[in-house]
């Protein structure tokens, strides 16, 4: 028969959960409600009154000592991955919590720490926790430190001793029993996960109905030998299946970093809804099991964990929340080549050395970022120093033999002391894992980090000024991958020119068709935006993308174009080009692109840029996307000299050259008749010998073989006479000019005033006007330019600068 305060305190608990039921969803240990009768953690302590209060349930756990003894603590020492434990030292709880019935079974989870040595007495055994019995038995006697031996309670002076088939090497253990009154029959004992049968002895009697935390049923807790710290108390009043007893151990392992012991002889499956297995135990990686996740139904929120030392600190970055419920990431390893990087746990790869130790991950579901940490002695050199350009890399593999893998750069993490590596230094990066399966290790490595072509639009300063071995240095995305590689440029120019990189990544590439023929842009483009270069400085990149994005742009028979355009946006790339399939001539060069491929990263290498744009690939059917790579020309006299270079053609026919005298009215000069079809760049020449005073203006008529058309950019040329004065060369590419006209002239110029489009005077120049005059200030458009004479004339001119 139940004693009738425990029918009216179940009674209290049902209509509890009832109202509960309505008010907000029902938390309970891994959601598992059936037959839960009290639980208890850090947060549910009231240290004023020294009781340990139900967070489920409506029987406190109240304090049990000796008069001499303490109170128990929640001190800021007493956190068990940022969560409260309760100290207790000399002082233990108890409280008259179980049915007495003949028949009554239970299931008893602890979470607790054992800090000093057990007294040796077989009267007198000090019990992390017990239930009934003048000795509080069944019960769990704790190894301190760690020793991996433990001791479950049976009966009056028997116990069964626990050895774990894995090492310990943390203080906290999770312990578990599940047993019956009144039946001769095994017990279910468990440490951490490993579940074990153990010999229940003799027909239990029935309990006294109290449990005893940090306490015997025969003494109250005593100085100094009773010293537990406990973070979490679950009673269930039934037996748990095995799959239950897993979900509450999965529960407490991810609340409180405890990694788990799984596999063989006989581990725990690691699931928290008895359905989802979170961790596939057949890989072998099943030592020190650790992770973050959520789990609405059990009001876990875990976003930080920690392995053995030396190993392994894991948590979301910056502590963001975890988006999604039921979605975890567990990190587990095989329990051997612990310690320190040295001859004896690392092995040679090309290039450097790596970790033998290797860590598996498994992903189910989890999206966010995650921070990683380990001590700077774990990487292979990584304890030698703390330089941010140190080669010391993690390594992230879809298989465990690494044969392939991406090196991701480590940051040097320094919170202590100077010297090397300094007090409790580390090495950190930000990683997001793909579903599923990785692994992941630590190596030294003469690599760079490996490259990546985003999946999405990326906007990055984020700048590494160490170099690699080719002099690249690299733009990273939040998860410290490159995305971007410049050389040429110091990290102080860098830095000066305020270069910036975007990265723009469509949904598919664009395809245009006009009548029979097909033009296609791949659907990622780099865009690249800084301050001038100075003189002579020129650069190299290196674009990442994918092989699958490049097949999918190019069209069968067509002729495929690396680009760049200057001065202008990604957005404005795709429209121009998408308005009617071609590139507008003179606005895009075609580039000579290096293809390569690095880590497994494929790459285009641009070499001796003196400015950065948008750049891209095109393949196209019909007619050049890029009809020109230069369109210059020379006046003297009464001849103007036009040259031109095209970088290849496709169906050509002739080029048609057209003279104005306002850039509005164009008039017929000549025709050259183009190469047809050419892969390599072709030269063209034209003279105009029938040129009048005034200014003139030039462009190409660009004819193909299907009669359609494009025209080239414009070129100037001022006209004059042996009176008169011009700047030379006009257009200008470089950063000076100089003034041509009668000497007499020439002699009476006083000063220049250069006027932009806005009106604005950007330059004056008194000085040295017979000699080359300096405009490297200049940013390229037009200008007029005003020669003040002493006699007070002015003469105006433009002058386009490119």
């Amino acid at each position: 028969m139940k004693k009738l305060e425990h029918i009216i305190r179940d009674l209290v608990i049902l209509f509890v959960i009832s109202i509960a039921g309505h008010a907000q969803p029902l938390r309970t240990p891994a959601g598992l409600s059936s037959g839960l009768l009290a639980w208890y953690d850090g947060t549910s302590f009231d240290v004023a009154t020294q009781q340990w209060n139900p967070r489920f349930g409506s029987i406190p756990l109240v304090k049990y000592a000796h008069a001499s003894s303490g109170n128990i603590t929640l001190s800021p020492n007493h956190y068990l991955n940022g969560l409260p434990v309760l100290g207790m030292e000399g002082v233990g709880l108890r409280a008259e919590l179980l049915p007495t019935s003949a028949n009554a079974s239970f299931t008893i989870f602890a979470v607790s720490s054992r800090l000093n040595q057990i007294k040796q007495n077989p009267q007198y055994i000090e019990t992390a926790w017990g239930v009934g019995g003048q000795s509080a038995y069944p019960g769990f006697v704790q190894s301190p430190g760690v020793v991996n031996q433990q001791w479950f309670r049976n009966g009056t002076n028997r116990t069964s001793d626990f050895v774990e088939s894995q090492p310990r090497r943390k203080q906290f253990v999770i312990s578990s029993m599940s047993f019956s009154y009144g039946v001769s029959e095994f017990k279910t004992a468990s440490v951490n996960g490993e579940s074990k049968s153990i010999d229940a002895g003799d027909i239990l009697p029935n309990s006294n109905g109290y449990v005893y935390i940090n306490a015997n049923a025969a003494f109250p807790p005593l100085l100094p030998y009773q010293d537990h710290r406990f973070a979490e108390f679950i009673v269930y009043s039934r037996k748990l299946t095995d799959i239950e007893r897993h979900r509450v151990h999965t529960y407490l392992s991810l609340k409180y970093a405890i990694p788990l012991l799984t596999g063989p002889p006989e581990g725990s499956q690691i699931t928290i809804d008895g359905t989802t297995d979170l961790w596939d135990s057949t890989k072998g990686f099943n030592k020190d099991v650790i992770g973050v996740g959520r789990y609405d139904a059990a009001g876990l929120h875990t976003r930080s964990s920690y392995g053995i030392d030396p190993d392994i600190f894991v948590s979301t970055v910056d502590d963001v929340p975890i988006l999604n419920n039921n979605t975890f990431l567990l990190i587990g390893d095989k329990g051997s080549y612990h310690g320190p990087a040295n001859v004896a746990n690392t092995l040679e790869i090309p290039g450097g050395r790596r970790l033998k130790r290797i860590w598996r991950v498994q992903n189910s579901g989890f999206e966010e970022l995650v921070y990683l940490r380990t001590p700077s002695t774990v990487p292979p050199d990584g304890g030698l120093s703390m330089d941010a350009c140190s080669p010391v890399r993690l390594l992230i593999s879809s298989d465990s033999t690494f044969t392939t893998y991406r090196a991701v750069k480590l940051t040097p993490f320094s919170p202590y002391g100077t010297s090397v590596p300094p007090l409790f230094s580390a090495y950190t990066a930000n990683i997001k894992f793909q579903p599923g399966e990785s692994y992941i290790t630590y190596a030294s490595v003469s690599v760079p980090g490996t490259p990546v072509a985003v999946e999405q639009d990326c906007n990055t300063q984020i700048f590494d000024a160490c170099g690699d071995e080719e002099g690249f240095r690299y733009f990273t995305d939040d998860q410290g991958r490159p995305v971007f590689a410049v050389k040429g440029l110091s990290a102080f120019q860098i830095a000066e020119y305020g270069l910036k990189a975007k990265i723009k990544v469509l949904e598919g590439p664009i395809s245009v068709t006009n009548g029979s023929s097909t033009s296609v842009m791949m659907k990622r483009l780099l865009n690249l935006t800084s301050s001038p270069f100075a003189p002579g400085v020129k650069a190299a990149i290196r674009f990442y993308f994918t092989d699958q994005e490049l097949a999918e742009a190019k069209v069968s028979g067509g002729a495929n174009y690396w680009f760049k355009k200057t001065g202008i946006s990604d957005e404005e790339a795709i429209s121009d080009f998408a308005a009617d399939g071609t590139l507008e001539a003179g606005t895009f060069t075609v580039l000579t692109g290096i293809e390569g491929e690095q880590n497994g990263t494929p790459y285009v290498e641009f070499r001796n840029l003196e400015s950065f744009s948008t750049f891209g690939f095109v393949s196209s059917m019909s007619s050049l996307p890029v009809k020109l790579l230069s369109f210059k020309g020379k006046r003297e006299s009464n001849t103007t000299q036009l040259v031109w270079e095209t970088t290849g053609e496709l169906n050509s026919d002739y080029f048609e050259i057209q003279r104005s005298t306002d850039a509005y009215k164009w008039r017929f000069v000549g025709t050259v008749k183009a190469s047809g079809v050419s892969i390599s760049s072709r030269t063209y020449i034209f003279a105009d010998q029938n040129v009048a005073d005034g200014d003139s203006y030039y462009r190409l008529k660009m004819v193909d073989l299907d009669g359609s058309a494009s025209y080239s950019q414009l070129l100037s040329f001022p006209g004059y006479s042996d009176i008169e004065l011009i700047l030379y060369p006009n257009p200008v590419e470089g950063n000076s000019v100089r003034l041509r006209g009668r000497p007499g002239r020439q002699k009476g110029i006083k000063k220049l005033v250069f006027l932009n489009q806005l009106g604005a005077t950007v330059l004056n120049v008194d000085k040295n006007l017979s000699a080359e005059i300096n405009i490297d200030k200049l940013q390229p458009g037009l200008y007029m330019v005003y020669i003040m004479m002493d006699d007070g004339d002015a003469i105006s001119r433009k002058l386009i600068v490119k």
